[in-house]
């Protein structure tokens, strides 16, 4: 049976903006190089998906409702592998506010089992100068505090590891504890699209893939299903 998905098929990550689209193979393309529709968009599989489509670009393609609020100078542009991108632009001591896209928390974005993380990214130059840059975030910035919601749900995010390199992270939460788990390091180049997906199986099974090859490999010794939090 197949994880869910939680899908951020075109998401911009942290500071992009470069007009390019890829030129995959015609005979040679993957599910993951497409833009899903039919079954991989809207199946009983799929939990959301954002693809930020022209006219849509702020709706949950999937059909669940987990529609985007886009925040800080976050804007959706037409750069992206499939004809739309989110734009997103850094949060630090010098702008210090809330940045990027948001959905509201709903329980079904908190699986019970297995599931898949994934998401499209591309770097501008300036990327390189932050230590870390989040993709997908449901622990929020509490994975840094001591609070219940701390150990709560999961990110994925990359982790500055060199010049232009990154090594993939995540944080899963387990009601008590949550695991991090460093996935295999990178080249980010600016300018350059890349695909990124994380799979939990429920059962303490971690993977990352990148660009459709599996890269890395985590077991968590004794893990079950994470813990959304929800009563």
């Amino acid at each position: 049976m197949r994880n869910s998905k939680i899908v951020a098929q075109v998401i911009t990550v942290c500071l992009l903006l470069v007009a390019t689209r890829l030129s995959w193979s015609a005979d040679n393309k993957q599910p993951w190089q497409q833009l899903y529709t039919g079954a991989e968009a809207t199946g009983a599989s799929v939990i959301s998906l954002w693809q930020f489509l022209p006219g849509q670009e702020s709706k949950d393609n999937s059909g669940h409702g987990h529609d985007l609020k886009l925040r800080g100078e976050a804007r959706f542009v037409t750069e992206g592998p499939f004809g739309g991108a989110l734009e997103s632009f850094p949060a630090d001591t010098k702008n210090d506010k809330a940045q990027g896209a948001i959905a509201r928390s709903k329980p079904d974005l908190s699986p019970d089992g297995g599931f898949t993380l994934e998401a499209w990214f591309m770097a501008k130059p300036e990327m390189d100068q932050y230590a870390n840059v989040w993709l997908l975030d449901k622990k929020y910035v509490n994975y840094v505090r001591d609070t219940p919601e701390a150990n709560w749900d999961y990110c994925l995010y990359m982790s500055r590891s060199g010049t232009n390199k990154r090594r993939l992270t995540a944080s899963l939460g387990f009601g008590k504890d949550s695991a991090f788990l460093t996935g295999p390091e990178i080249e980010v180049l600016p300018g350059k699209w890349q695909h990124v997906a994380f799979t939990y199986d429920g059962a303490g099974v971690c993977r990352f893939f990148v660009n459709g090859k599996l890269l890395g490999k985590v077991l968590l010794e004794g893990r079950g299903p994470g813990d959304s939090g929800q009563t």
